[in-house]
């Protein structure tokens, strides 16, 4: 049966290795609304650590991340023997059948031929949410779809179960136990995130050029114990988004993000790695372009820097000896004060000395607003007289 798949660019690459176990946790109803399918109760929804993973020897399974990936979560790695493609026999079988399903489908639109005029990047019109739509309906197909050459056991025949993967899985539960499940997807997702070592600084986590903080007492004390030096922090990372690094500190499981208050840091935030990698080659490039125009600045800089230096020890030179650099040092200094900041007033620097233009005003004369006309207060009339008066204007 078909438990997990994974549809990516990333092969031969712990990164791929860890797609396809991600897949194990995810919610398949959810992926395959993402795709415009409706996943049914009971046909794709095995979310279980397997006990073994047997492999070929592909560098990624040869690798230190993917035997650490396998240990912490009490998976046992198995590579078959070298040079022997018969171990895999299986595998490759339902590639096979894979493919006499679809290929003549895809023919002439991206599928890849040894003919000479196979044109299959100019006619390829398949997107990976397509490949993907393929590989859900492939899967499920299959987990449902009878075996007749699959290796049936008495017990089996007897208590009349189908060769049929779903079955098979069922008995297999039922006879030996079911398989661990995964019961902590925070633990889970922390194990297949990529180890990396960071360091903790005055200015939070930092990793690979970016700024990680999160709301953490012991990172904030560890930030001010740090001082001037730098502590190493065990994190682990999403290479597919370096928005976050996640650590563990006093048995609890801490998520630090991106530092929103340093600027082109927060930027990367749902980025790949891959991308922020290209950014950091792209400005590395861009500062090579400038690197000889930079040392001819500074030479520039320098020679400048020179010529008046030696400009004022000629000036010293000609000028005979006296004592009046060290004497009034505190009246001069504040008459030259004064000089300086008479000779450098705003009308100097802006060349607005001279007297400014006239700002053109309306000929029109101002509105006169006339003068409200003197009320009478001398006679005094009553609430109902006043009523009266306020009734006969209505």
């Amino acid at each position: 049966m078909i438990a997990a798949v994974s549809v990516s660019l990333e092969n031969n690459s712990v990164l791929g290795f860890t797609n396809c176990l991600l897949n194990l946790g995810e919610d398949n109803k959810q992926l395959c609304r993402r795709f415009g399918l409706e996943l049914n109760d009971g046909l794709w929804d095995i979310n279980v650590l397997p006990n073994r993973i047997r492999s070929d020897r592909g560098s990624e399974y040869r690798s230190k991340e993917v035997k650490r990936i396998c240990n912490e979560l009490d998976i046992t790695l198995e590579l078959v023997p070298p040079a022997m493609g018969s171990l895999k026999g299986q595998v490759e079988q339902l590639f096979h059948q894979y493919h006499s399903v679809q290929n003549d489908l895809i023919e002439g639109k991206g599928l890849i031929t040894k003919r000479h005029d196979s044109n299959h990047h100019k006619n390829a019109i398949l997107t990976l949410d397509d490949i993907w739509v393929f590989v859900i309906n492939q899967t499920i197909a299959h987990n449902m779809m009878t075996m007749a050459e699959y290796p049936m056991t008495r017990d089996i025949v007897n208590k009349s179960v189908h060769p049929i993967p779903l079955e098979i899985w069922d008995y297999g539960c039922k006879k030996f136990g079911a398989p661990r499940p995964i019961t902590n997807l925070d633990q889970f997702e922390y194990s297949i995130r990529r180890e990396v070592t960071a360091r903790i600084t005055r200015k939070g986590i930092e990793w690979n050029g970016l700024f990680y903080i999160a709301n953490d007492p012991w990172l904030a004390e560890q930030i001010t114990m740090a001082k001037g030096n730098s502590v190493p922090l065990k994190c682990r990372l999403d290479e597919r988004n370096v928005g976050s690094l996640w650590y563990i500190a006093g048995n609890r499981l801490v998520k630090a993000g991106l530092n929103q208050n340093r600027a082109g840091n927060f930027e990367f935030n749902g980025k790949s790695l891959r991308a922020y990698e290209e950014f950091k080659a792209k400005k590395k490039e861009l500062i090579k372009e400038k690197a000889q125009e930079n040392q001819e600045i500074r030479c520039a800089r320098r020679m400048g820097m020179e010529a008046t230096m030696n400009d004022a020890v000629r000036i010293a030179n000609n000028t005979a000896p006296s004592d009046s650099k060290t004497k009034n040092i505190r009246k001069n200094r504040k008459e030259e004060s004064i000089t300086f900041m008479e000779s450098n007033t705003i009308g100097s620097r802006l060349n607005t000395e001279e007297t400014p233009p006239m700002i053109p005003m309306n000929d029109t004369e101002p509105e006169v607003l006339a003068e409200p006309e003197p009320q009478n207060n001398s006679e005094i009339v009553s609430f109902d007289e006043a009523l009266a008066k306020i009734m006969e204007k209505m």
